[in-house]
C-alpha cells in the first residue's frame, strides 16, 4: 500500500543553484506499489472517495513526473475515465492571472497530452509539473462530487462556498501562541471541494469557515492585529495581552 512506499520518484539532492534549479534523483514507481494501489483500492465508480484520497496523497507526496502520472491514471481509472480526466483537466490550467485560461498555447504547454520531455531539474519545468498535477487533481475533485452526492441522500447537499483555485486567503490559526495574530498568511488556493480548501504551504485541507479572502498586493486593515493590554486580576505585577 501507500504506507509501504519508501522511494519517491523525485528526490532533491543538494541545494538549488543561483537560478533556482534544483537537482533531483529519479526513481520510477515500483511494480509492487503500482500493484498494491491497483488491487487494494476500490474502483472510481464504486468508491470515488477512496481513490481520490489515494491519488491526492501520491500527487502531493511523491511528486510524480508526467510519465508517472500516466501510469497512475492507467492503473486507477478505466479508459473512458482517463480520457475524460485528461481532456477536462485542461480546463483548469491557470493563466497569468491565476484563473483558468482558454489560451490554447498555455494549455498545451502546461497540460500536454503527449510526452513533453520536461526536465524536472529546472525550476521552470518543475513548476510545469506542479501545474499539471494540480489541474489533474482539480478535475478529479470536480468529477467526484456528483458521484458522492448519491451517498448523502439523507441530508442536504453541501452549500458551495465562494473560493476558487487562485484565490488568496488568510487561514485561522488552530493554536494561537502568545503575541501571535489569529490569522496567518496570505496563502494561494490550489484546490477546492464544496466544503474545504487546500492552499499552497499547508499540507492538510482547511474548512472554508476557517479562511478569509484577501488581496496579496495590499494590506487589509481588517487583518492588522489589534492588541489590548489589561492587568491580571490575581497578580497586579502581571499584564495580559489579547489580540483581536
Amino acid at each position: 500500500g501507500l504506507a509501504d512506499s519508501t522511494v519517491f520518484p523525485l528526490r532533491a539532492i543538494g541545494p538549488p543553484d543561483e537560478h533556482g534549479n534544483q537537482p533531483h534523483h529519479y526513481w520510477p514507481f515500483s511494480t509492487s506499489d503500482l500493484y498494491n494501489w491497483h488491487t487494494q483500492h476500490a474502483k472510481f465508480s464504486d468508491n470515488p472517495r477512496d481513490l481520490i484520497n489515494l491519488l491526492e496523497t501520491v500527487l502531493f507526496t511523491h511528486q510524480p513526473t508526467w510519465d508517472d502520472c500516466q501510469q497512475l491514471l492507467q492503473i486507477l481509472f478505466t479508459t473512458e475515465e482517463r480520457e475524460r480526466i485528461q481532456n477536462e483537466a485542461r480546463k483548469f490550467v491557470p493563466g497569468d492571472n491565476g484563473q483558468p485560461t482558454t489560451n490554447t498555447d498555455i494549455i498545451n504547454t502546461s497540460f500536454p497530452l503527449s510526452q513533453p520531455n520536461w526536465d524536472f531539474n529546472t525550476a521552470e519545468d518543475k513548476e510545469r509539473l506542479r501545474v499539471y498535477r494540480q489541474a489533474l487533481l482539480q478535475h478529479v475533485h470536480e468529477d467526484v462530487w456528483p458521484k458522492l452526492k448519491a451517498l448523502y441522500e439523507s441530508g442536504p447537499s453541501p452549500k458551495p462556498h465562494r473560493y476558487q483555485p487562485g484565490d488568496w486567503v488568510f487561514v485561522l490559526r488552530y493554536l494561537q501562541k502568545n503575541l501571535e495574530p489569529p490569522w496567518k498568511g496570505p496563502y494561494v488556493t490550489v484546490l477546492t471541494t464544496p466544503t474545504a480548501l487546500k492552499v499552497d504551504g499547508i499540507a492538510s485541507w482547511i474548512h472554508y469557515t476557517h479562511v478569509c479572502p484577501t488581496d496579496p498586493h495590499i494590506i487589509l486593515k481588517d487583518f492588522i492585529p489589534s492588541w489590548q493590554v489589561s492587568k491580571d486580576n490575581n497578580n497586579p505585577l502581571k499584564l495580559r495581552f489579547k489580540c483581536s
